[in-house]
């Protein structure tokens, strides 16, 4: 990342003067009780990816948080995030590797470039457009058409305070082979925290990537959980079986196999919470080694 000094007489003297602007700190991108939601980009933004915090990792003398995905699959470790909230930078640490890639800065200023790494194309550097707040949030804007390079898509590169960047988000990850993402929208909870306008026709609901023949969605199959967040039990409805069995996983957000039950037609059951903490959970069912859906259900 690089950025132009020609303003650094005027930034001496405001440092002389007072504090610098911004010099409170961004709201935290790293929350755990948040959850992003992904689109891929290129091949008309078909799929989706879920992604999520939860647990710390040390390393060097640094806290991260740990990055957890899921794409039709169980979950998996994509890799471990630190950020510095007085700068509103953050930074990447893919699973397995000691160094870090630098991914967010919110202290950019309009003229300055950054330096994207692990996109679709040759790493590149872009020019900041923008820089304005939104809804109470600090928003860097990069150019459109050197973005178009990167996604693939005439969609924008962001970085959006409290919320992370627009593309490549938590990027680089070997999950996704080197394929950007572009951020759909963050949950909070229960509750939609953002969504981005330029990509909400694809929807904010977790779809499967088929990127395997054996991981593909039977379109006439639908599950449904009801309550849905529960306290004790909820039920588990599966319609559009013909007469197969059907095997439902219910797993940790660590990927940890919690429950397994084995369905037949009519597929219907309780699910009880017996010794499950509050918290939330993913399942899937499947059937003749194809996932048949997949998805979350919170525990009260």
């Amino acid at each position: 990342m690089k950025k132009k000094n020609h303003h650094l007489p005027l930034l001496l003297l405001c440092f002389l003067a007072g504090p610098l602007l911004h010099s409170q700190p961004f709201l935290p991108v790293l929350q755990e009780n948040n959850e992003w939601s992904l689109m891929q980009a290129a091949c008309d933004l078909s799929g989706g990816i879920r992604v999520w915090l939860q647990g710390d990792s040390s390393l060097n003398g640094e806290t991260y948080k740990k990055v957890w995905a899921v794409n039709c699959g169980e979950p998996q470790l994509s890799g471990f995030l630190r950020e510095d909230t007085n700068t509103g930078r953050l930074w990447f640490r893919q699973d397995g590797q000691s160094a870090e890639k630098f991914i967010m800065d919110l202290s950019l200023q309009q003229g300055d470039t950054f330096y994207f790494d692990e996109a679709i194309s040759s790493p590149s550097e872009i020019a900041v457009e923008k820089v304005e707040t939104i809804d109470g949030r600090r928003v860097v804007s990069f150019s459109r058409e050197q973005a178009n390079c990167i996604t693939g898509e005439d969609l924008p590169i962001r970085f959006i305070e409290g919320i992370g960047p627009s593309t490549g988000f938590f990027y680089p990850t070997f999950l996704f082979d080197g394929i950007p993402f572009l951020l759909a929208c963050v949950h909070q909870g229960d509750s939609l925290l953002y969504q981005e306008a330029a990509v909400s026709g694809a929807g904010c609901d977790f779809d499967c990537i088929t990127t395997d023949a054996k991981e593909t969605r039977q379109p006439a199959v639908q599950l449904t959980v009801s309550p849905n967040p529960f306290t004790e039990s909820t039920t588990i409805t599966i319609t559009g079986l013909s007469q197969r069995a059907v095997y439902f996983s219910l797993f940790e957000p660590s990927g940890r196999l919690l429950r397994q039950e084995q369905l037949l037609p009519p597929a219907a059951f309780e699910l009880k919470r017996g010794a499950l903490p509050a918290g939330l959970y993913f399942f899937r069912a499947e059937s003749d080694g194809n996932i048949l859906a997949s998805g979350r259900v919170v525990a009260r």
